[in-house]
Formats: C-alpha cells, structure tokens, sequence
C-alpha cells in the first residue's frame, strides 16, 4: 500500500511541531491561523496514519516524506538548548 504524499506545509508542520514548537507558535512562524495549522496537523496525521507526533515522524522518516537531515536541522536548537541546560 502507498502512503499518500504529504504536501510542503504539512511536512513544514511536521517539522516545526518536532522542534518543540506549538501550533500558535508554528501558526505565528508560517504567518497562519492556529486552526489552519491544526488542519494540516490532522490532514498529515490522517495521510499517513499516524496518532502522534512521535508516530508522525517515525512514518514519515520510513516513508521518505522527510529526511533525517531535515529532522536534524528541524531540531538542532533544541539539542542545542539541551546541552547548554545540561552543562549548568
């Protein structure tokens, strides 16, 4: 069975959403409403049959709808913020 594509904003949500970031945060980021993220939450959620954004993330890596490098960079300030916090 072939997992429908994700489309640029969602996979932009998806990212967004790995970095830590909220909807009203992603919503303020991507110049959306709240309610639009959260659709495109759900519309990604619901295309590859994901129930949360752990989930999400671990399908689209599989399904190739992201790469790890987009993953990585996506996050890189939360690892960042990590190491500082663990180093005071």
């Amino acid at each position: 069975m072939l997992t429908p594509c994700l489309s640029e904003r969602e996979r932009q949500v998806l990212l967004l959403g790995a970095a830590g970031l909220t909807h009203a945060a992603i919503a303020a980021q991507l110049g959306l409403s709240t309610s639009t993220v959260r659709q495109h939450a759900s519309s990604l959620y619901r295309k590859i049959n994901a129930g949360n954004l752990a989930h999400a993330l671990t399908l689209a890596l599989l399904t190739h709808q992201i790469t790890i490098d987009q993953l990585s960079a996506a996050t890189q300030p939360i690892a960042h913020a990590a190491g500082h916090a663990a180093r005071m």
